[in-house]
């Protein structure tokens, strides 16, 4: 089976453009954090700094205990964005992309003469240079190229930094003999405890299931994709619903209140309810959950019958399960929030499920719709909710890390600037 699939990786991506955009910062050890509070945690650590064991979600405070001399630099996600845009032209320089990943992973599917081992490691090779050259000196990737789009993002771990790695079929099971079943793009926490359950602990064990085992195990056809997929066969792109669409964001010091953490989870529900509305959807379920600066979590959901699509309805709901939450109790216990998340979920397409009897209810969607589009074309946060007055400058900075926002469109939900949308025109989604 011919190589069809070169994935391209930024290594350490935001430290790294931080140093690219700095080069006094080049060669040291870097923490990117998304505020300035030791009680924050790393949101990308640079290749020197990871030499000392700090990795993406360890604490400032124990980044400067593995690494004193580490200097931490808040998030600009925004130049990040204009970053990756310039790296997906580069790569294009070289071949087109075929689909973006993330704001640092992107594949490119190889066609003819491409698909021969050393033409596909030259082209490689090219677009290593033209990354350096016409983005940034300092930006480093890793290369992977496979008969496979889930083949090439598994080998994403097996060379950093600047790796270049091939895998072939004739190369299976033994390329990946050394993999944890969590290595692989796709298995998350509950499937890592449905393949244990079913006996499977190892990649070779995964590897070696028959078809049908596999189809049992995921409990649809997409245990048969992994099967092809594993073997080295080229793949199909997977049918995917959108299910959930959510944002978390860490409090700045001045809001680690119970008024500003509230005012936050409103500031996220109003987000997260833009994007869900403009991408067609409504939800049935919305949970919001808390973290606290001692260590403790809570959250809690609930229903929103066959489907809401109302902001102002979304935030009585969330208030309702909002006074259950952990109160601090001095001076025995303390409860100091530190992170808010927000996750509408049980999505279904806006045309499904039953239209509201009540008139006022259908109003109501019109006016969150208003809302939406005034924002659109007038900016973010031309209408708001008076709740979130103080934070609507807030959590403005998070990248869809499934679609990068086009820099040249305007912003109505506070996701860098513009629409989400594929970062170059010429992409191509080959896989989901």
């Amino acid at each position: 089976m011919a190589l069809t699939t070169l994935f391209v990786d930024l290594n350490s991506y935001f430290a790294t453009a931080e140093q690219q955009l700095n080069p006094r910062l080049r060669g040291r050890p870097i923490g990117v954090v998304p505020v300035e509070a030791e009680s924050t945690c790393c949101i990308a650590a640079s290749i020197e700094a990871k030499r000392y064991g700090v990795k993406t979600g360890t604490l400032v405070r124990e980044a400067r205990r593995l690494c004193p001399e580490i200097v931490f630099i808040r998030a600009r996600h925004r130049l990040y964005v204009e970053m990756h845009h310039a790296i997906v032209k580069a790569v294009e320089s070289c071949v087109p992309v075929s689909g973006v990943y993330s704001i640092d992973e992107m594949a490119c599917r190889l066609l003819g003469s491409e698909r021969q081992r050393e033409n596909a490691v030259a082209l490689a090779v090219r677009i290593k240079a033209a990354i350096q050259e016409q983005a940034g000196e300092w930006l480093r990737c890793s290369v992977w190229i496979a008969p496979n789009v889930l083949l090439a993002k598994t080998a994403t771990d097996m060379e950093k930094p600047d790796g270049l790695v091939v895998i072939d079929r004739e190369d299976l099971p033994r390329a990946i003999a050394g993999l944890g079943l969590r290595d692989f793009p796709g298995i998350g926490a509950q499937m890592h405890k449905r393949l244990e359950a079913a006996g499977i602990r190892t990649a070779l064990e995964l590897y070696a299931q028959p078809k049908k085992r596999l189809r049992e195990i995921w409990g649809s056809v997409v245990g048969e994709w992994w099967w092809h997929g594993l073997h080295g066969d080229e793949l199909a792109a997977r049918p995917v619903r959108t299910r959930s669409m959510g944002h978390e964001h860490v409090l700045p010091p001045k809001f680690r209140t119970e008024e500003g953490s509230w005012a936050m989870a409103v500031r996220l529900l109003c987000k997260a309810g833009a994007r869900m509305r403009a991408s067609g959807y409504r939800a049935r379920a919305l949970m919001v959950s808390v973290r606290s600066e001692e260590g403790e979590k809570w959250k809690a959901g609930v229903l929103l019958g066959d489907g809401c699509a109302d902001t102002l309805e979304m935030i009585g709901a969330m208030e309702r399960i909002w006074r259950d939450r952990p109160r601090p109790r001095p001076p025995q216990a303390r409860w100091t929030p530190m992170k808010v998340g927000v996750v509408l979920s049980e999505l279904v397409a806006s045309g499904q499920g039953s239209l509201s009897l009540f008139v006022e209810e259908n109003r109501r969607d019109a006016l969150s719709k208003a809302v939406d589009a005034l924002n659109q074309r007038h900016g973010a946060h031309t209408v708001f909710v008076a709740s979130m007055m103080d934070v609507r400058e807030e959590a403005t900075g998070g990248i869809a890390f499934g679609n990068v926002p086009d820099l040249g469109l305007a912003d109505s939900v506070g996701q860098g600037k513009g629409r989400e949308r594929p970062a170059s025109d010429r992409v191509r989604q080959i896989i989901c």
